[in-house]
């Protein structure tokens, strides 16, 4: 189990950042708790995105933070972070770098997702007391810690 720690916007942000996560919001995934374990798999991330794409109606809820959760497909796929070993989407790269710092892309030592709910890529780090969420609907990325009593 882990909470969001510390939110890191990207470099676009800035002239983006409303239309797809809100500061507000942003905020508020920070007081979520998330479960990334075998048997369980619950996650936050913001829909607003998606609700701005041709093909979909706007997502109508005041909040735009959607809790995903998943008890039965809770399959992972982990994977050092090597070049050929990583899917071209998931490889840690300079935007990465510039959002997170050296000092944490340098940890760097794998990613995993979940083999059904793939909207998230979690990079774990050397110590691994935190990893880096990267939301793939937003383009952010997050710091999570982990706590005690969880995996």
């Amino acid at each position: 189990m882990g909470r969001i720690k510390r939110f890191i916007p990207s470099a676009e942000y800035e002239e983006t950042g409303g239309n797809v996560l809100t500061q507000q919001e942003a905020e508020a995934m920070q007081e979520k708790e998330f479960v990334i374990q075998a048997e369980s798999f619950v996650s936050y991330d913001s829909e607003r995105r998606i609700g701005t794409r041709d093909d979909r109606e706007p997502v109508s809820e005041e909040s735009m933070i959607k809790e995903y959760r998943d008890d039965r497909n809770s399959v992972y796929i982990w994977r050092p972070a090597a070049p050929d070993t990583l899917l071209r989407e998931s490889r840690p790269d300079e935007r990465l770098r510039e959002a997170v710092g050296e000092a944490y892309y340098n940890k760097i030592n794998g990613v995993f997702t979940n083999f059904y709910l793939g909207w998230q890529q979690f990079y774990t780090l050397d110590g691994g007391e935190e990893m880096i969420m990267h939301s793939m609907l937003t383009g952010q990325d997050y710091i999570l810690e982990k706590n005690s009593g969880g995996e």
